[in-house]
């Protein structure tokens, strides 16, 4: 009998599973910390197949290129050395299946080494996801074996941890109808940065014409580019606004708490 084997690999980052049609994990933060360093994960198989399940972890986080596209930085060796704790995680149990809509709760324990300074650690959970495909008879098959990828990110709090966002410039140009920003940032303090980035333009009277506001991250340094629409908004001297501010929707205020608000401004004008 000949068989080919194909693997598709599937990389889901913020996704949840009903939209991959696999495997659904959440939720999409852990956070522990010295008191509690327990967490855990809740997997449902939402395919009509018996899935392959296994957890394994890695250190990486969110970054920017050049024109402020966000990509995941999985080979910062420093950064590694400094703030990973992906070799602290262990997940019970970490290989098993799941039949088709069976639940299954994955317990996760940190035990960081001693010795450690304060600050915020972090690693990615990644939960792979492969069907099992019956055996075929037939002399001669092709079989496709797709595999999905979701990744959750999980932090470890030891001690104080506080954080701030660092301007190193902002520019505000325009271009025909669309306005450009760019906000090159740092972190500063022992931690990333998790919230959210405010736009607001003023126009010259002190009147907020425009608010918008995004969730961001600064884990160690960004570009964040924010694009406007301004062909409705007449000629005239303006100011733009940048605000990091401690808030997001999909994270419970008390793992913000100790992070603080920075903003900048800078003038533009529209012809």
């Amino acid at each position: 009998m000949i068989k080919y084997l194909l693997t598709v690999l599937f990389l889901s980052v913020g996704v949840s599973g009903e939209v991959l049609g696999q495997v659904s994990v959440g939720p999409q933060f852990v956070f522990t910390d010295d008191q509690n360093p327990y967490g855990s994960l809740i997997l449902v198989n939402n395919s009509n197949s018996v899935q392959e399940v296994d957890l394994h972890f890695r250190f990486g986080y969110p970054k920017t290129d050049a024109s402020g596209n966000t990509i995941m930085e999985y080979d910062d060796s420093a950064a590694e050395l400094n703030y990973s704790a992906a070799d602290w995680i262990t997940a019970y149990p970490r290989v098993f299946s799941l039949a088709p809509g069976e639940r299954q709760t994955v317990r996760l324990v940190v035990r960081p080494p001693s010795g450690h300074p304060d600050g915020r650690y972090w690693g990615r959970i990644v939960t792979g996801a492969k069907a099992v495909s019956p055996a075929r008879e037939a002399d001669f098959s092709a079989r496709l074996n797709v595999r999905y990828e979701q990744i959750t990110a999980f932090f470890y709090d030891s001690g104080e941890v506080e954080a701030d966002v660092v301007f190193h410039g902002l520019t505000a140009e325009t271009s025909g109808d669309t306005l450009h920003i760019k906000a090159p940032v740092s972190r500063k303090g022992n931690a990333p940065f998790l919230g959210s980035m405010r736009v607001d333009i003023i126009d010259a009277l002190g009147e907020i014409v425009s608010s918008e506001a995004t969730r961001t991250t600064v884990y160690i340094d960004a570009l964040r580019v924010f694009n406007k629409d301004i062909s409705r908004l007449p000629s005239g001297e303006y100011t733009a606004r940048v605000t990091f501010i401690p808030k997001r929707t999909d994270i419970i205020d008390r793992y913000l708490a100790d992070f603080n608000t920075a903003s900048k401004s800078t003038a533009f004008r529209i012809k």
